[in-house]
């Protein structure tokens, strides 16, 4: 059985760059489990910033979790949504 971090970081900002530039921070930070969580955003934002944090959460081996859109998750193999 797989054991989940105990720490998870929230993706936080009302922007594009501001919502990358926070969860590179965790992850640079050593953050092991993330979730993209972007209220107010239209879908494209979404989407552009999930496909690349997915690649950074490749290269730190961290989960990542896609909070409210199932077919973002499913479409770049997400953790979980």
């Amino acid at each position: 059985m797989k054991h989940l971090p105990k720490l998870q970081y929230i993706s936080d900002g009302y922007t594009y760059n501001e919502q990358l530039y926070n969860l590179l921070s965790a992850l640079d930070a050593g953050i092991q489990w993330v979730q993209i969580r972007w209220k107010n955003a239209a879908i494209k934002p979404i989407e552009k910033l999930s496909i690349e944090i997915k690649k950074q959460c490749e290269k730190y081996n961290t989960i990542l979790i896609i909070n409210d859109h199932v077919h973002i998750a499913k479409e770049i193999s997400a953790d979980g949504v």
